[in-house]
């Protein structure tokens, strides 16, 4: 079944028959920019392409993104285990990936009676305390609002599509199981806080391709209710953390 975003540009391609010529845009931390002197084509086999255009015409061609790309790229951000909505990224507990980055497990717990019993548990990201698993609360790293332009970079990272690689471990894994960005081999040195904070071509070229699809609300709730945007927290530093919109 075909994915939230994947649907919206489906029925823009319906709509506009292409070949079809559409603006660039890049995100930023502020949102999403425009990018001047650059035009974005849909071809007829469904592949996209971004150009440098001036005086009304194509000149360069600075990226492909094959129909094939386009698919993979859906995929991994619409996948099922990885993505969920507002009403249901708390099940991000259940995902093998999560549990494995922040040692979700079983432990020998001992209370304060002196009994001792196995339960599920997990540290807390923020201050360490470990946490019962029904004490678990699930945070957004980048926050809900005002963090998509944030979320949807982080997301991006994972799946090869700005100038550096992910730094965490949680990235690097998400993009050893990707489909578009494992083609590349391992994953893209971290770089520079800019670079991991700057759109490659390919990003341009598909976050446009969203953008013209009027599909862009849509991918940053799912950056937003990643796998990759999602961490345990204890209940109080969930309800008295900080503003999170930070370049971490």
């Amino acid at each position: 079944m075909a994915g939230v975003i994947e649907a919206q540009i489906a029925n823009k391609i319906q709509q506009s028959s292409p070949p079809s010529i559409f603006d660039c845009f890049t995100m930023t931390v502020q949102g999403r920019a425009p990018q001047n002197n650059v035009k974005c084509r849909l071809n007829k086999d469904l592949s996209a392409e971004l150009w440098n255009y001036a005086g009304n015409r194509f000149t360069t061609l600075r990226a492909t993104l094959s129909r094939q790309d386009i698919k993979e790229i859906l995929d991994d951000i619409e996948n099922a285990n990885w993505s969920f909505d507002a009403g249901s990224y708390r099940k991000v507990k259940t995902v093998g990936l999560w549990r494995t980055v922040y040692d979700y497990n079983n432990r020998q717990l001992t209370y304060n009676n002196g009994m001792r019993a196995p339960e599920e548990s997990v540290f807390c990201d923020k201050c360490g305390l470990l946490l019962r698993a029904d004490c678990v609360t699930v945070d957004h790293h980048k926050p809900q609002v005002g963090g998509g332009p944030q979320a949807i970079l982080k997301l991006f990272r994972a799946l090869n599509l700005t100038k550096a690689g992910p730094e965490g471990h949680r990235g690097q894994q998400v993009w050893k199981q990707t489909s578009f960005a494992a083609r590349s081999g391992a994953p893209k040195a971290s770089g520079t806080q800019y670079d991991r904070y700057t759109m490659n071509d390919h990003g341009d070229l598909f976050l446009s391709l969203v953008n013209w699809a009027t599909a862009l609300a849509s991918l940053e709730e799912k950056a937003l209710n990643h796998v990759l945007n999602l961490r345990p927290m204890c209940i109080h530093c969930n309800t008295s953390k900080g503003n999170a919109l930070a370049f971490i």
